[in-house]
């Protein structure tokens, strides 16, 4: 990997209307990793159309209505989710201008079409945590958990403190699975840096990348803190990807080469 190559993991979407494709195993080094963004005018419908995928499709901005025939009919309200089963189709519809984006990998037959709810208040425990302290505390909502059943997928929202640090300790996951930060809620002139850097034989190839809302960011293979600037608090959608569907749990390399689960 070329320190020039990670550049590349860096997208910026945009409010232009329709569907966007920013993250793909065609234009970067991921290999398992696709997240379109789509933007749709009030009063607009879309179809997503998950054929041999799974997905998660997230709201996050605006209000939107969202229906699987024969599974659920649900007004959607921001940072709501739909997770979709292959060969499935999700009517969006816009309740006023909206974004989504909408996370998918290959289905291997786990997991069952199902709407997920956001609520902030979420007692503390396998679907809101707490991570880190100080500088790099940070909030976690976790809409498709590791014990949610599904094939690749595991995706959620990170919330942190003004001007603070988030992904910290620095970690990486490239033996099992790839990572993607997808930015939202941070508008201009709101700023934060995602680093990106690889490490062999005491040695650093390092990429800052400037991120606010619309930047998706994706993470085939090294560390990856954030950090926000002054009076702004970085918030993004995270969404891992397992290799291989036993490899779908939560866990990290540390600096040292330590796995933690």
């Amino acid at each position: 990997m070329k320190r020039e190559d990670m550049y590349k993991w860096n997208v910026a979407t945009t409010k232009e209307y329709g569907v966007q494709e920013a993250i793909s195993p065609q234009k970067q080094e991921c290999e398992y990793t696709h997240i379109n963004r789509i933007n749709l005018k009030a009063g607009d419908s879309h179809i997503v159309s998950s054929e041999g995928y799974e997905m998660c499709i997230a709201l996050v901005s605006g209000a939107g209505h969202a229906k699987v025939d024969g599974c659920f009919d649900e007004e959607m309200r921001k940072l709501d989710c739909v997770y979709l089963s292959a060969d499935t189709g999700c009517v969006l519809t816009a309740r006023e201008d909206c974004s989504f984006y909408v996370a998918f990998a290959k289905y291997e037959g786990i997991g069952q079409t199902h709407f997920i709810r956001f609520d902030p208040d979420t007692p503390l425990g396998d679907f809101h945590e707490i991570h880190g302290e100080g500088i790099f505390k940070r909030e976690v909502f976790l809409m498709i958990n590791d014990k949610t059943p599904a094939s690749r997928l595991m995706c959620g929202y990170t919330f942190g403190g003004d001007a603070c640090w988030t992904s910290w300790p620095p970690h990486e996951h490239a033996k099992t699975l790839e990572e993607t930060y997808c930015y939202f809620d941070m508008p201009a002139p709101k700023l934060g840096f995602q680093f990106t850097y690889l490490e062999k034989n005491g040695f650093y190839d390092a990429v800052a990348h400037p991120v606010r809302e619309g930047n998706m960011v994706v993470f085939p293979m090294g560390y990856h803190p954030t950090v926000a600037s002054p009076g702004t608090c970085n918030k993004y959608m995270w969404v891992l990807v397992a290799k291989r569907p036993q490899d779908r749990v939560f866990g990290v390399y540390n600096q040292d080469q330590s796995y933690v689960k």
